[in-house]
């Protein structure tokens, strides 16, 4: 009985000061909608290039960090944008430096990493430079339609369009468009069966 008291008593006061800790991310976000709440804990950089939608929920240890980086052409300053309805399990990485947009209604499973960018260009010339000194470079932004589910550990790579209602599977990884109503698996993920809109819908 005392056990069970003790349990409910923590969980309690884990809620109240997940709540608490939900105020104080949400002020320092440039722009979040109505009911968003965040597990402790989240690690987020480059805050005033968020913006998030209504009913926003992200379970601990959610990393969001954006960079400013002055080659990205065509682009004053980088920016990640998250619709309404988005749900994001624990352990989740989303990395930019150049414009992710995530659509409503989009459930991310755990170990998720969306990353627009990589550490250098990927040839010879920077074979002798420590990864982590390399330049930032992203090759493209990623755009992930409404509704799209992703499997855990999947892992989307810059320059990717992942349409409506697509699934990802577990484990896959995406470096190439995923068109809407599909569903894709696999490294490098490709489409496994296209899905009729009406399927969706049963």
């Amino acid at each position: 009985m005392i056990a069970l008291i003790n349990y409910q008593g923590l969980r309690m006061l884990s809620q109240i000061l997940n709540s608490v800790y939900s105020k104080i991310v949400i002020k320092a976000i440039k722009q979040v909608g109505r009911n968003a709440k965040f597990e402790y804990p989240v690690r987020m950089v480059g805050e005033e290039f968020i913006k998030i939608g209504d009913c926003f929920i992200a379970y601990r240890n959610l990393r969001i960090e954006v960079y400013k980086v002055k080659h990205i052409c065509g682009r004053k300053n980088p920016l990640i944008e998250i619709g309404n309805n988005v749900n994001i399990q624990p352990n989740c990485h989303i990395g930019c430096i150049n414009h992710i947009k995530i659509g409503n209604g989009v459930v991310i499973a755990s170990n998720v990493s969306i990353l627009d960018h990589f550490h250098g260009n990927i040839d010879t010339n920077e074979l002798d430079i420590t990864p982590a000194k390399r330049q930032l470079v992203s090759k493209g932004e990623i755009i992930i339609g409404d509704n799209v589910w992703l499997g855990e550990n999947v892992v989307i790579l810059p320059n990717v369009r992942i349409g409506k209602g697509a699934i990802i599977g577990a484990g896959a990884v995406v470096t190439k468009d995923i068109p809407e109503y599909s569903v894709a698996g696999g490294i490098p993920a490709r489409v496994i069966k296209q899905l009729r809109q009406k399927e969706l819908r049963l």
